[in-house]
């Protein structure tokens, strides 16, 4: 361990939990082996429990974890801290792990990871990775976990969340039957640019514009397929039964990675047929007055972290009037 590395975490020590030493605190120290030191003595405590996490046996390990990926021995929402020092450069697939770091803290718990930005190549039993300050910031940010100090920027949604308003005028026509329109009822509008079909609805309205900037794009509802108005047939899927495979895959992902067993996948995708993955638009329908659901939330920060790629997917929250 750097003599700097140890002051850091001293820093954190000092900063973070000087007043705290007669609550009852689990700390998890992720990579804990104690190759040329460790941080144990910095969180001796009599209320403190100190757990040193690790993938082999070894001097100051207390829990060795099978999967660094998956951390069965660690139950969610179990730690007030959790710390990491010079071993993310080490972890292939970090920001993998940051998601088990997210699952295992306490709401409000705290986090301290150190990982170089620089230095030279030193195999323990691989070096793969030097991380940057915004680095850091962005996995944070993906799993809902919020930077800290006086280098990291307040925690928010992903920063490819756009707002966009479109001035959609209510359909003042005959309504018609719940068959006719979807439950909409006074909720449907006219069509925005004068396209088929002219009574329409915001999601119907978010699939139409969508089509001008990829091949497909629909409004994937819950209802069954027989159910839905033959005018906006075009426009709309049915969930489970006409979910496209690569969406199907990428919902199962998500859901591997997150507490919402149903829901929160946004109301419209759009996708090209090549890569669809890579181009996905998803769009998720508010009211001025509406709010993203916590599953909703979850569904668009876990999309990144639980797929086998990183994939520049776009998520864009669009309320209309």
């Amino acid at each position: 361990m750097h003599p700097s590395s140890f002051d850091k975490m001293a820093a954190f020590r000092r900063d973070y939990l000087t007043g705290r030493e007669n609550e009852a605190l689990t700390i998890l120290d992720l990579g804990s082996q104690d190759i040329n030191g460790s941080y144990r003595e910095l969180f001796v405590e009599p209320r403190w429990r100190y757990i040193g996490l690790d993938m082999a046996a070894g001097k100051n390990v207390d829990l060795v974890l099978r999967d660094p990926y998956d951390w069965q021995e660690i139950a969610p929402d179990s730690a007030d801290v959790i710390i990491s020092g010079q071993t993310f450069e080490h972890t292939e697939f970090f920001w993998i792990t940051m998601q088990q770091i997210a699952r295992a803290l306490k709401p409000n718990a705290l986090c301290c990871i150190l990982a170089p930005s620089s230095g030279p190549e030193h195999q323990y039993p691989v070096d793969c990775w030097r991380v940057y300050p915004d680095g850091l910031r962005a996995v944070a940010r993906a799993p809902r976990l919020c930077g800290g100090g006086a280098e990291t920027s307040p925690c928010g949604p992903p920063s490819d969340v756009q707002h966009v308003e479109f001035a959609l005028e209510r359909w003042r026509g005959p309504v018609g039957d719940w068959s006719e329109h979807f439950g909409k009822g006074r909720g449907q509008t006219h069509s925005l640019n004068g396209s088929e079909p002219l009574r329409s609805c915001k999601e119907v309205e978010a699939a139409k514009r969508l089509r001008t900037v990829r091949e497909h794009a629909f409004w994937f509802s819950g209802c069954s397929p027989t159910a839905m108005p033959d005018i906006w047939a075009p426009w709309v899927r049915s969930l489970g039964a006409n979910t496209p495979e690569w969406l199907a895959a990428l919902n199962a992902a998500i859901r591997k990675c997150i507490r919402s067993t149903r829901g929160g996948m946004p109301d419209v995708a759009a996708w090209n047929t090549r890569e669809p993955v890579a181009l996905a638009i998803f769009l998720e329908r508010k009211g001025p007055n509406e709010r993203i659901s916590e599953a909703q939330e979850d569904w668009g920060m876990g999309r990144v972290p639980c797929w086998d790629r990183a994939l520049p997917i776009a998520v864009s929250v669009r309320p209309f009037r």
